[in-house]
């Protein structure tokens, strides 16, 4: 499943204020509470250094996959070491940290503990793993987290994800989002978050934003904008009934896709046993990858100047922007280019002077009677 994210961008930054305050907390004390203090500074040191094999082994696995499906949403990088090494810090956050975590309260509970934030920060969730304490939890912490997933574990993989499936759709028509929740693995849930928060946003209703970042809160603004305007749209991500009799499930390892005729692939993994909706990190598509698909749309690819002589700069009329690639609608032609390695627009005035300026440039003369060759087009690498 893909989640369109980039629009959240406005959003993230609240989200991540939260992973900044105590990403990870393991690291060596005398009892366990100095042990969550004083692994914090070990991780503002990893970030600020972009020590990317520091910063993510201070991070369990649930924390880990919400760090990168959130940041992901709003940068190029794509897993936990590329995106701290992209990342930038902010010193007044630093010392924001610093503060809230040395005044904040701490419960421990077994081996989870809840370190509550001071100020407008949430709390954060801790697991102790193999001895050291570590973030397990940056937006939904609970010291009683419930199981997730469905308890038939005697079935083969391929029916506990149809089951899983199956669950989900239904816990969806009944708006029972607890259940669906607990059918998400963390990053999908931390996906699903973050554009309920987005959602929250665009529909005007609270200009602050939600109250609370919990999964089931999300789902609801979702869902009451789904009704509001006829459009699952996020929630069109999950499989109806129907289409899981129908769909091709392909497992690899801990990783499986329900693959339904006519949509995109749902993603799965299995944790502790179980089966659950998991985050779709959209990873962006290569050059080589967009030149295939644009031909195969029936799309020339330019390669010297004289080849976009039909197109004036001045006759654009929309472009439309992604992370790897730019569309440009002209007077009655369509021009599609890559993205450069940092993902920055090289410019249409500098593609139509030199197409070497981009790895590669695609074209529809007369796009008026090329309609099925610029949608197709269009939609490479989506």
């Amino acid at each position: 499943m893909t989640v369109h994210m980039n629009t959240a961008r406005a959003w993230a930054p609240t989200i991540l204020a939260v992973a900044v305050a105590a990403l990870a907390l393991g690291g060596c004390g005398k009892s366990d509470d100095e042990q969550i203090r004083s692994a914090v500074r070990d991780l503002r040191a990893a970030l600020e250094k972009k020590d990317a094999e520091r910063a993510c082994g201070l991070l369990g696995p649930n924390a880990e996959a919400q760090y990168v499906a959130i940041l992901s949403s709003v940068s190029r990088a794509r897993g936990c070491a590329e995106l701290v090494r992209q990342s930038d810090t902010d010193d007044e956050d630093v010392a924001s940290a610093r503060r809230q975590v040395a005044n904040a309260k701490i419960t421990v509970r077994g081996d989870m503990a809840m370190l509550a934030g001071s100020g407008d920060e949430g709390p954060i969730g801790l697991r102790k793993i193999d001895g050291d304490w570590q973030v397990d939890d940056l937006l939904t912490p609970s010291l009683n987290e419930p199981p997730r997933g469905e308890k038939a574990l005697t079935r083969s993989d391929a029916q506990q994800i149809r089951a899983t499936a199956l669950a989900a759709s239904d816990a969806l028509r009944r708006k029972d989002f607890e259940r669906l929740c607990s059918l998400m693995s963390p990053g999908a849930e931390a996906q699903f978050i973050i554009g309920g928060a987005f959602a929250a946003m665009f529909s005007g209703a609270d200009d602050e934003g939600p109250s609370t970042f919990s999964c089931s809160t999300m789902l609801r603004e979702l869902t009451k904008l789904a009704d509001d305007d006829g459009d699952r749209g996020f929630l069109d991500l999950l499989p109806s009934r129907d289409e899981v009799g129908q769909a091709r499930i392909v497992i690899r390892d801990a990783n499986a896709t329900i693959d339904v005729p006519g949509r995109s692939s749902t993603a799965m993994i299995r944790l502790d046993g179980r089966w659950l909706f998991d985050a779709d990190i959209e990873k962006p598509s290569t050059a080589a990858d967009l030149k295939r698909c644009w031909q195969a749309a029936g799309a020339k690819i330019a390669t010297r100047a004289d080849d976009l002589r039909f197109a004036d700069e001045n006759e654009a009329e929309s472009l439309a922007a992604t992370t790897d690639r730019m569309s440009v609608k002209g007077a009655n032609w369509r021009i599609f280019y890559t993205m450069d390695k940092g993902g920055e627009d090289p410019g249409l005035f500098e593609v139509l002077r030199n197409p070497r300026t981009a790895d590669v440039v695609a074209y529809v003369k007369d796009a008026a009677d090329h309609p099925n060759v610029v949608a197709s087009a269009r939609d490479c690498g989506a």
